[in-house]
């Protein structure tokens, strides 16, 4: 049971670490598995990472990072300054397909190109 005027439910900047996680490996094509094998996990631990359903501490961030050819820094990027605004969109793409990009890593799939050929 949460305290009061606690949420229930994973914290923001564990879901938005757990969303850059996901878009570094599949920016590189790298599967679940293939980063749990990597690290030493199961690929059911990498998926409640990129959820944040589990908090990644900071010794598995760093091999996170370093299984996925990146500094920490490029994981955590400005994940901790509320003034900072969101990226802006893509040229071209909706909002609902930026929710899961990041400009760093972000590249259209297929399904997001048929999606935003389209008004939302």
């Amino acid at each position: 049971m949460a305290a009061e005027g606690h949420p229930v439910g994973p914290n923001r900047l564990d879901v938005a670490l757990g969303l850059r996680i996901r878009q570094r490996r599949k920016a590189l094509g790298v599967s679940q598995t293939a980063l749990a094998n990597a690290i030493g996990l199961t690929f059911q631990q990498i998926q409640k990472y990129e959820r944040g359903f589990n908090r990644v501490s900071f010794s598995r961030l760093v091999n996170i990072a370093h299984a996925l050819d990146c500094r920490v820094i490029d994981m955590i990027g400005d994940l901790d300054d509320a003034s900072m605004p969101s990226p802006p969109l893509p040229p071209g793409h909706c909002a609902t397909c930026a929710r899961r990009a990041h400009p760093t890593f972000w590249r259209p799939t297929p399904r997001c190109r048929r999606r935003c050929a389209r008004p939302c």
